[in-house]
């Protein structure tokens, strides 16, 4: 998710924050402004305070990719000219989104900021004195701080030089030294101590062709052409020991990541692009943990991609015949009806047995229908299953 903030410039103080990259309801939606200085870094309706507080915006209009959310002076009066973290919340989801914001400096309404302060700050003086010292038709208007002007960079020293009318005394060039040619006696005494070098570089080379002339003879013509190929040695491969046990399984692996928070976790496994089986079991894994928003993270995306498995394993979050254990969500009976039907279609047998008990029995807001569950019922036990099998038995 993406967020940038558009000041209303005829309004003092509201704002829009558009969201994009989201496909968040806007129905009940909730929004969490958190700071990065001091103890009270969460912004409420009275103001910034050290436990969470999620605000209701004034007006949420949803477009295609994202949402405007309206905010007023109790929002803009407070973080003008802040770097925030933002969050929003469904009712019955939790926490869906999170990002940063850079929200501009901009014209404040003035009644909401008292904390606030603005360039006179240098001098001592806040905000609360500065509307004091102004007429009382000056006093409603309130403008963010002037950008800080940086300091000129100091140039840089060069140092002086002569001018030059003065140039710098030189040393006289120095004469080029003579080049000695060696005399016609020199190159003859030279030739003449080579001579003994020479002789014996080719009386070494002679020696060289004769021993390997003859060792050619004694290997290859006195054996009458026959030459020894030597077999290669096998490798030498080490048994390995009959008693030797299976390494144990690393247990590790199901152990949760306190230290990564669960949605962080689902965003690097969605960046690596699993297959719908691998989000399925992925999720399972979640359950295993007691993570179970991540699980509902990772079969929404595969459900979304129309696998049904992971359809089935979100019907079991909205289960109240059987539902998960410390799930945080609200049991609905016809959200699980919908999404065992679609399982229970592409022939998932678990999928037919929940759906025909769930109509067997019913459930708040949703009636039983026995021919319904007779039908699914039927289908499953025909095709092996004992739990609707004793079902369809009972019904």
């Amino acid at each position: 998710m993406r967020a940038e903030v558009f000041p209303k410039p005829e309004l003092p103080g509201h704002a829009v924050l558009r969201l994009y990259g989201t496909d968040a309801s806007p129905e009940g939606m909730t929004l969490l402004i958190e700071r990065r200085q001091g103890p009270d870094r969460f912004l409420s309706e009275t103001g910034w305070q050290r436990t969470e507080s999620w605000l209701q915006p004034q007006r949420i209009d949803p477009f295609n990719g994202g949402l405007d959310l309206h905010v007023g002076p109790r929002v803009c009066d407070l973080v003008a000219g802040m770097t925030v973290r933002l969050a929003i919340r469904e009712p019955d989801v939790g926490m869906v989104d999170t990002t940063v914001a850079a929200w501009p400096a901009m014209q404040t309404s003035g009644a909401h900021d008292p904390d606030r302060h603005t360039s006179d700050d240098a001098a001592g003086r806040t905000d609360k004195d500065m509307r004091q010292a102004r007429p009382h038709d000056e006093q409603a208007t309130v403008i963010a701080a002037r950008p800080v002007q940086p300091e000129p960079e100091p140039e840089p020293f060069i140092e002086p030089t002569l001018p030059a009318a003065f140039p710098s005394p030189q040393p006289p060039p120095s004469p080029p030294e003579p080049i000695e040619r060696p005399s016609v006696l020199s190159q003859r005494e030279t030739q003449k101590s080579n001579l003994p070098l020479i002789l014996g570089l080719v009386f070494g080379m002679i020696f060289l062709i004769a021993a390997a002339g003859g060792a050619y003879w004694w290997f290859v013509v006195r054996d009458k052409g026959t030459t020894i190929v030597e077999k290669p040695k096998p490798p030498d491969v080490k048994p390995k020991p009959p008693d030797e046990k299976p390494k144990p399984p690393d247990v590790t692996q199901d152990k949760p990541d306190y230290s990564t928070p669960v949605r962080k976790q689902v965003e690097d496994f969605l960046a690596t692009n699993p297959t719908p089986e691998q989000l399925v079991e992925r999720g399972k894994r979640f359950v295993r943990l007691g993570q179970i928003e991540g699980a509902f993270l990772v079969w929404r995306v595969a459900a979304d991609q129309g696998f049904p498995p992971a359809a089935f394993e979100l019907a079991t979050l909205y289960d109240p015949i059987n539902p998960i254990p410390n799930s945080p969500f609200t049991l609905r009976a016809e959200r699980a009806a919908g999404l065992y039907e679609t399982a229970a279609k592409a022939g998932i047998v678990p999928a037919m047995t929940r759906l025909g008990i769930l109509y067997a029995r019913g459930a708040d807001g949703f009636p039983p229908d026995k021919a319904k569950a007779r039908d699914w019922l039927k289908q499953a036990a025909d095709k092996g299953d004992a739990e609707a099998k004793k079902a369809l038995d009972a019904l």
